[in-house]
């Protein structure tokens, strides 16, 4: 489901100063860039004018934009932590949404809710599923554990935390165009001083969100008929598609097992000794790299010494790798001592 989105529009010059004027608690952010927060009860999280200035002919001239960044649920009457049910078509989060802008004065006067659908264009939708697990920690820890090096050339997004603390909290990657965000909802909220409501606490305790956020670059590479129109965000079998699509890519479908239980695995299968051995050793490996994700590294990088039966990265993912998805099981184990034999991955629990 759709969880929050940017979206921009065209403004000409008379509305651009008419909001200027009258936006509440509007604050310079720099020399191009206005915004403010007062609306964020109706889920208009973050009001931005934007002015662009070019060249043309010798004559220095201006174009206005407006930017809202909007929570839906809280546009629908939702709770501000959990995600909206899906019971609303398309039609019906578009009516939510100009209802919320009809409802702000400034808005209605320059009779932006009448023209929502037709002008605004997506700059980033974070597209969200929610995951309840009994073991919320141990799950963003294996998704750490286990992904994977190069995927769209993502990179682990810098956060300044021990690496103990952080493999538990989140999982986050990006390039330039899409952010992959698994983390534990509890402590994202207690990082960011929010408060849990009582009747949410229990979901909390034991919710893993598993977020895609598309950059506007990513909007036009999916190449949609509608160019980078809401709308078909706002249909939750396509954003539902599109999670389970990037949770198989990354994470595949294989479970992950315990220590123990992976060995019996390969002990069981038909591979040679040889392979058995390596694999095995691939296992004890990753852990001792902090993830799948810096051994792959590791191994692409020739200045790195790496084992030599691991092969090049091509090698490593074709052959050794594709030899666990035979059999059935993740690289990545759980540590025995945590007691539990097997987890599903992301995409089976999706």
């Amino acid at each position: 489901m759709i969880h929050t989105f940017e979206i921009c529009c065209w403004v000409p010059a008379r509305i651009y100063d008419y909001l200027n004027q009258n936006l509440p608690s509007l604050i310079q952010v720099s020399r191009y860039v206005k915004r403010t927060n007062y609306f964020s009860n109706k889920g208009i999280m973050q009001t931005e004018l934007r002015t662009f200035e070019y060249e043309k002919g010798g004559i220095i001239l201006y174009r206005y934009y407006l930017i809202l960044r909007c929570n839906l649920s809280i546009i629908m009457g939702g709770s501000r932590t959990l995600l909206l049910d899906n019971e609303y078509s398309p039609d019906e989060l578009l009516a939510g949404l100009q209802k919320r802008l009809y409802e702000i004065n400034q808005f209605r006067y320059v009779q932006l809710d009448k023209l929502t659908t037709s002008i605004f264009q997506a700059n980033r939708i974070d597209l969200a599923q929610d995951i309840l697990t009994d073991n919320p920690e141990l799950l963003i820890w294996l998704c750490n554990m286990s992904f994977p090096f190069n995927y769209r050339n993502m990179k682990r997004k810098a956060i300044h935390k021990p690496l103990e603390q952080l493999y538990h909290e989140s999982c986050c990657f990006c390039n330039r165009s899409r952010g992959i965000n698994l983390y534990y909802k509890k402590s994202a909220m207690v990082n960011l001083g929010h408060e849990i409501i009582p009747e949410e606490r229990e979901r909390i305790e034991r919710l893993v969100r598993f977020e895609i956020q598309v950059e506007k670059r990513a909007v036009y590479n999916m190449k949609l008929s509608t160019r980078r129109s809401l709308k078909p965000f706002l249909e939750y079998q396509f954003c539902s598609d599109y999670v389970l699509k990037e949770a198989y890519s990354i994470f595949g479908a294989t479970p992950y097992m315990s220590r123990t239980k992976a060995l019996e695995a390969i002990q069981n299968s038909p591979y040679k000794p040889f392979d058995k051995a390596v694999m095995e050793s691939i296992i004890d490996t990753i852990p001792r790299y902090d993830g799948l994700y810096e051994l792959e590294g590791a191994i692409a990088d020739e200045s790195i010494n790496t084992p030599s039966q691991y092969g090049n990265l091509r090698t490593f993912k074709t052959k050794w790798l594709g030899k666990f998805k035979a059999i059935g099981i993740q690289p990545v184990v759980i540590p025995d001592d945590f007691g539990i034999e097997k987890m599903p991955s992301i995409y089976e629990i999706l």
